[in-house]
C-alpha cells in the first residue's frame, strides 16, 4: 500500500511562476532507530484498494505525468493528470495540495495557488517552497513588506537554501 511521492515548488522568475524540485527519497529506518513512516494510499471512498502496488504505481505515474506536463508547459494536459491524481489521493494529501498549487499557479489562478500554500505551510512550518510562494504571491500583489519578512524569516531557518536566496534577489531587484 505504501507510496513516497514528494513534491515541492519553488519560484523560478521575477513574476511568481512555479516550478518544482526533484522529490526526495524517503529515509528507511534501520534497526535500533524510530519506525519508518509509512504512507498508505486510500481511494475517496474510504475502502481499502484491492491491490496497493497497482495504486501506488498510478499515483506515481499521475505525478510523473503532471511533471511531464508542467516542464513542456502544457497546462491542459497537467491538468487532466491532476484530476487524475485527484481521484487517488485524499484531499488532505501533501503531495495531491503540491500539485494543485502548482498547477494553480501555473495558470495564474493565484488567490487558488495561495490558499493552497497557505494550507501546506500551515501543516508545515517549515516547508521553504511553500513559504517563497507565498512570499512572491505577496510581493506580486504589492505586499513587499510581508513577502520581505516572510523571506527573511525562512533566510534565518533555512540559510543555505537556494530558493530562498533567488527570492530575496527578486524582491531587492523589484524594490521601489
Amino acid at each position: 500500500h505504501a507510496a513516497s511521492t514528494a513534491v515541492a515548488a519553488v519560484p523560478v522568475a521575477a513574476t511568481p511562476a512555479p516550478a518544482r524540485t526533484a522529490p526526495q527519497p524517503m529515509a528507511t529506518a534501520s534497526e535500533g532507530t524510530a519506525p519508518a513512516i509509512r504512507i498508505e494510499v486510500e481511494r475517496r471512498n474510504g475502502a481499502a484498494p484491492a491491490d496497493g502496488g497497482r495504486d501506488g504505481r498510478a499515483v506515481e505515474q499521475a505525478v510523473a505525468d503532471v511533471e511531464r506536463a508542467m516542464a513542456g508547459g502544457d497546462l491542459a494536459n497537467a491538468r487532466q493528470a491532476l484530476a487524475r491524481l485527484d481521484g487517488l489521493l485524499a484531499p488532505e494529501s501533501l503531495t495531491l495540495l503540491r500539485m494543485q498549487a502548482w498547477v494553480a499557479h501555473a495558470g495564474n489562478d493565484t488567490a487558488r495557488a495561495e490558499t493552497l500554500y497557505r494550507r501546506i505551510a500551515e501543516r508545515v512550518p517549515e516547508d521553504v517552497n511553500a513559504g517563497v510562494n507565498i512570499a512572491l504571491l505577496d510581493a506580486r500583489r504589492g505586499d513587499a513588506d510581508a513577502a520581505r519578512t516572510r523571506l527573511v524569516r525562512l533566510s534565518g531557518r533555512h540559510p543555505r537554501s537556494p530558493q530562498v536566496a533567488r527570492a530575496l534577489a527578486e524582491l531587492g531587484s523589484t524594490a521601489p
